[in-house]
């Protein structure tokens, strides 16, 4: 979770506070590092589960090669 660290600990927290679903993704492998409340509840995992798939579970097969 290095590339959140960069991010002061306000920063990270305040997302959680967001009615949007957020979700926070390395850019080099494309996983989850983090999700905020509204997603974890939009998409119907848990916090842990989200965290060991990618961005691109996230979106249908259409969308997968232009990501």
């Amino acid at each position: 979770m290095s590339e959140v660290s960069s991010l002061s600990r306000a920063a990270i927290e305040a997302y959680d506070y967001l009615s949007h679903p957020v979700w926070v993704f390395s850019t080099q492998t494309l996983g989850i590092l983090r999700a905020n409340t509204a997603a974890l509840d939009w998409i119907g995992y848990d916090a842990q589960t989200l965290q060991t798939m990618t961005i691109l579970d996230l979106r249908p097969e259409a969308d997968k090669p232009r990501l």
